[in-house]
């Protein structure tokens, strides 16, 4: 199967009320013939589409740049990112330590 790829990232300063736009951008990617999605998994935009592309039971893989890129977020954030990495079709680990 060959994919058409969309990565999402963008601000870590928005809340679940901008998850209809991004549910908008998701619409819009699939109507593209995008068929798999990307998620860099930062706070923000990225957990929030990656917790939206689970919901919908889409194919995405999670891109982290380095081990451990959760762990000075709130106990509640790192729950849902161990959450949504569950879901990931695949998950990618750039870097083992950050540098």
């Amino acid at each position: 199967m060959s994919f058409k790829t969309a990565f999402f990232t963008g601000h870590r300063n928005i809340n679940l009320s901008h998850q209809n736009v991004i549910e908008q951008m998701i619409d819009y990617a699939i109507a593209q013939g995008v068929n798999h999605f990307l998620s860099g998994m930062a706070i923000g935009t990225d957990t929030i589409a990656a917790t939206t592309l689970s919901k919908r039971n889409l194919p995405w893989t999670a891109v982290i740049p380095f081990i451990g890129q959760e762990k000075r977020w709130s106990i509640r954030q790192q729950k849902d990112y161990q959450s949504c990495l569950a879901s990931a079709r695949e998950v990618i680990v750039i870097e083992k330590v950050f540098s």
